[in-house]
């Protein structure tokens, strides 16, 4: 759980409206759509090593303000879980993607870069993004998403941990996977974050169900 947790809150993951079908604008939309008052609800889950939910909690996102510096508007998005408020970062969409900066740190910097293409590999300050998928059809409780696929790979002491990021244009970030492949090659997951509701401008998620599919798969895809 920190792994996810703690790779949310250091970096934080449309014109569209609501539909039976999967969402999924042009192009043109924003990876994440930046305005106050718009909001991302999330069901996370850890996993036990035999696959079975060990734990799981509610997890909010929301553009709770705005400011401007170096004459650039940047939104706030806080983390919320239970009664814990996260830190607060600024966003900002330029024309090559999302840049995040934390107040007292570095100056901005790249979070997530769109457009992209088919396996493009995108290096950001502490790790380096992979494109698995332009457009992939994405279940959550939420419904339904037409997603760009980011995948990123954190080596620790008992080797590299896989983490597959989903963000639907328009919408933002859907889902999240991440996990290790064990010694006979399967994939053993460790926990998932998956959109169940979500505001964005106008838009609102109309239904809120409850997710108890078996664990996911991001596991990597053959280069």
């Amino acid at each position: 759980m920190k792994n996810l947790i703690s790779g949310i809150m250091c970096c934080i993951v449309l014109s569209a409206g609501c539909s039976d079908g999967p969402l999924g604008p042009s192009a043109a939309g924003q990876i994440i759509p930046l305005e106050v008052g718009n909001y991302w609800i999330y069901s996370y889950r850890k996993f036990d090593s035999a696959g079975g939910i060990s734990y799981s909690m509610e997890w909010t996102e929301a553009v709770d303000s705005d400011t401007v510096i170096d004459g650039e508007r940047l939104y706030s998005i806080r983390d919320m879980v239970s009664m814990f408020i996260g830190f607060k970062q600024y966003y900002v969409n330029r024309s090559d993607g999302v840049y995040c900066y934390s107040p007292g740190s570095e100056p901005l910097s790249l979070y997530i870069k769109y457009p992209v293409r088919q396996n493009e590999l995108i290096v950001r300050r502490y790790d380096t993004l992979r494109v698995i998928n332009a457009m992939q059809k994405t279940e959550t409780p939420a419904g339904w998403f037409y997603c760009v696929v980011y995948q990123s790979v954190h080596t620790l002491s008992t080797g590299p941990v896989y983490e597959t990021t989903y963000y639907c244009p328009g919408i933002g970030k859907v889902k999240v996977e991440t996990g290790i492949i064990g010694e006979s090659g399967e994939w053993i997951p460790n926990d998932d974050l998956r959109l169940t509701e979500y505001k964005v401008g106008g838009t609102m998620s109309q239904i809120r169900l409850e997710w108890n599919s078996s664990a996911g798969g991001g596991r990597p895809r053959e280069q």
